[in-house]
């Protein structure tokens, strides 16, 4: 689900960036720093919609660099338990596949996919016994998310096919 938040971080400027546009600087580090990061408390940080406040910088008398306080929106994309999500199949294997819903990686198992889907090790595919859908690399399918492992810079899914609703877009 995605969710646009007020967050707080710490940026460091370097003093060759003091003077005239040291506010486009700290902008410029902030989505360095943030954009695409993931946080086990946050999620994924997709966009530094707005900057709200700067504080004041403190200096770093070792290295000269000044430590600024950004107070900032953002938009982030923090995935839930049992919830659907559209994705694109990566990778195929004999025990299931590799789907992303963009920065998300979901792993599915073959107990996790329709009984009437069967392997091909040939081309790497799973294919409904009736032949008419494929589950192969650049598909695309529905994934219910049935359980999350959330480190502190990464989050790990594992997802289903099985139900109402669930399945490949073909």
């Amino acid at each position: 689900m995605f969710f646009l938040l007020d967050r707080e971080d710490k940026v460091e400027v370097s003093p060759n960036s003091f003077g005239k546009g040291i506010k486009k600087k700290i902008s410029e580090a902030l989505k360095e720093k943030v954009e695409g990061r993931c946080t086990g408390r946050y999620g994924y940080t997709i966009l530094v919609a707005r900057i709200m406040d700067i504080r004041p910088g403190r200096l770093d008398v070792v290295t000269g660099n000044a430590h600024f306080g950004v107070v900032y929106q953002a938009i982030v994309f923090k995935p839930y338990k049992n919830e659907v999500l559209p994705t694109e199949v990566a990778v195929v294997t004999e025990q299931g596949f590799w789907c992303n819903a963009g920065p998300l990686e979901i792993f599915v198992s073959c107990e996790a996919i329709p009984k009437e889907f069967v392997f091909n090790p040939t081309d790497k595919e799973f294919f409904s016994k009736d032949e008419e859908k494929l589950i192969r690399k650049g598909s695309r399918c529905r994934v219910r998310i049935l359980g999350m492992t959330v480190d502190a810079d990464r989050i790990m899914t594992v997802g289903t096919m099985n139900g109402a609703y669930l399945g490949t877009d073909q």
